[in-house]
């Protein structure tokens, strides 16, 4: 059981990675220096709630396609923490490498929310 825990935790820390590899190479590949996270987060947000515009129409469909999978880091990040935590209290000790995995990946994702809350104000540049 412990070790189910163990590969439920790394498939958790796995997701989140290949999302935040995904939103730095696909703009590398592109020609662009670094999009994230500022655009990743509007299209999240215009994701989960389709009334509120998008405001970066002119943005290439990329931004838009990669911002609604970013709850995708977070999500994988706690999941990854939560059950690597669980497997630790049972006596796995390798699922700690899952849980710090993850919970640098949580903070990279709420280290990016605080940047483009920062940048943006509804949406606009500031």
């Amino acid at each position: 059981m412990a070790l189910a825990r163990v590969w439920f935790s790394f498939s958790g820390a796995a997701i989140a990675a290949a999302v935040l590899i995904l939103q730095v190479a696909v703009p590398l590949a592109e020609g662009l220096f670094f999009v994230w996270p500022g655009n990743y987060f509007l299209a999240m947000a215009h994701s989960l709630k389709a009334e509120v515009p998008y405001p970066f129409f002119w943005s290439p469909a990329w931004e838009f396609q990669l911002g609604t999978l970013t709850p995708l880091i977070a999500a994988g990040g706690l999941f990854a923490v939560i059950v690597g935590y669980q497997a630790v209290r049972a006596g796995t000790r390798v699922a700690a490498i899952p849980m710090v995995i993850g919970a640098c990946e949580v903070i990279a994702f709420l280290g990016g929310f605080a940047i483009s809350a920062i940048w943006f104000r509804n949406g606009v540049p500031v």
